[in-house]
């Protein structure tokens, strides 16, 4: 027989309280830990130099500049496709805007087929126009009388212009064969003193006229003229 007083056993209790204990101080061990892993983590990866080095080794790796390059030739490319799809229809509405220009300046010079413009008749107070013309027509042979024209006046000035005897003349035929008997006897006004600084052309329109003025400052003058 054992003498001596003897430790009871743990009680169940006793042991899961203990066990409890160990885990929590385990627990708060770690979680201090992982509080200050990633505080050392932040701070490193808020650190100049630690953002110094990676952007070098941002710079200087293949893989990163390779990706950069790739997408910024895309984007290139795309707005590449994008201007040339903006260049294919600007070039079709000038076009269509070329074409417009040329039917209406063509309908303009139609609606001027009738008329025909005198250049160098001086100008003279309280003059009649309709008898300006006649005379001339008299004067190469032409038989016309007021009832052939749908009108005669002279045109206003041009800004630069401040000669009232420079003012031309505009005539306007009922019938277009009228008209062009009168514009084919231009030649012989150099035959007739009055009329050798007379000039008869074609009533242009100022696309028409551009061209033709270009022509004569370009060509022999004797050999440029215009047909309506």
């Amino acid at each position: 027989m054992q003498s001596g007083h003897q430790r009871s056993p743990p009680s169940p209790s006793q042991i899961s309280s203990k066990k409890l204990k160990q885990l929590t101080t385990t627990a708060m061990s770690t979680n201090a830990i992982s509080l200050a892993l990633t505080q050392m983590v932040k701070e490193i990866f808020s650190s100049s130099s630690f953002v110094q080095q990676m952007c070098n080794s941002l710079l200087t790796s293949d893989l990163f500049t390779n990706s950069i390059a790739r997408v910024v030739e895309e984007a290139v490319n795309n707005y590449r496709y994008e201007v040339e799809d903006f260049k294919s229809e600007l070039k079709k509405v000038n076009d269509n805007i070329l074409l417009l220009q040329c039917q209406t300046n063509d309908l303009a010079q139609y609606n001027k087929r009738k008329d025909l413009i005198l250049y160098g008749i001086p100008f003279k107070q309280n003059e009649n126009t309709y008898d300006v013309v006649l005379e001339l027509a008299v004067s190469v042979e032409l038989q016309l009388n007021k009832n052939d024209f749908y009108a005669i006046h002279r045109l206003p000035l041009s800004k630069r212009g401040k000669d009232k005897s420079r003012q031309a003349v505009i005539i306007s035929f009922l019938r277009f064969t009228d008209r062009n008997n009168f514009y084919d006897v231009r030649k012989k006004l150099r035959q007739i003193e009055r009329y050798k600084d007379v000039f008869i052309n074609e009533h242009l329109t100022p696309l028409n006229n551009h061209i033709f003025q270009y022509a004569k400052q370009n060509l022999n003058k004797q050999q440029v003229f215009t047909r309506n």
